[in-house]
């Protein structure tokens, strides 16, 4: 499900606070700290800008937009710069929106999700510490927490995922891909929000859209 890769690109669900714990900690303790610390928040909305970078540093890309994601599952990431694209899942279906194009394209939720960074923000936590080593990396100042997640799958498409918290906020994200490849996710302007309706996550598509279904 390679676009749950790319969304990651784009996504982000279910987090918040982060925990202090000696830097000699095991791995298995910094992921149970983990889990334990996005367990209690369960619905987050803000501002995202990504940038893809290659091996050398070099810009291929950036977008910016907004997302709303709600566990277990549900997300909604509009990128409104520089071309409009909706994605939107209820946890069953994925929709994929391009309003240029008139076209949206359906596909299912899979097991694969589990593959991705996309687990961090399913609903299932405790796969983070089946799928992912994790460690935690130092940083310069006590506001900020950083960890690394290697996926314990040797033929992952992407080598290595870090998530970083300020003020025990959720902050940034950066994917190292297979092909030295960096995504990096700067977020803004994240606040916990009440929970709403799975149908806020399900998308009509306008009269007169292309619909093309991958089973």
């Amino acid at each position: 499900m390679k676009f749950i890769c790319t969304l990651v690109s784009s996504v982000l669900l279910t987090f918040v606070a982060c925990l202090s714990w000696a830097d000699d900690a095991s791995s298995g303790s910094v992921a149970a700290a983990l889990i334990a610390q996005l367990q209690p928040i369960s619905a987050l909305k803000g501002e995202f800008h990504q940038v893809q970078t290659d091996a050398r540093g070099e810009e291929l890309s950036h977008s910016r937009g907004h997302f709303v994601m709600q566990r277990p599952g549900l997300l909604r990431w509009e990128t409104t710069a520089p071309f409009p694209q909706l994605l939107m899942t209820d946890g069953q279906q994925v929709w994929l929106y391009d309003p240029d194009l008139e076209q949206v394209t359906i596909s299912p939720v899979s097991d694969q999700i589990n593959q991705t960074p996309a687990v961090i923000f399913s609903g299932d936590l405790q796969q983070i510490d089946n799928q992912f080593a994790v460690s935690r990396i130092a940083t310069p100042d006590n506001d900020s927490t950083t960890y690394s997640l290697r996926p314990r799958q040797k033929d992952a498409v992407y080598q290595q995922l870090e998530v970083r918290f300020e003020n025990n906020v959720l902050a940034s994200m950066r994917i190292l891909d297979g092909f030295g490849q960096t995504t990096q996710f700067t977020l803004s302007h994240v606040v916990v929000t009440p929970e709403m309706s799975v149908n806020s996550f399900r998308f009509v598509p306008p009269p007169g859209t292309d619909v093309l279904r991958n089973e």
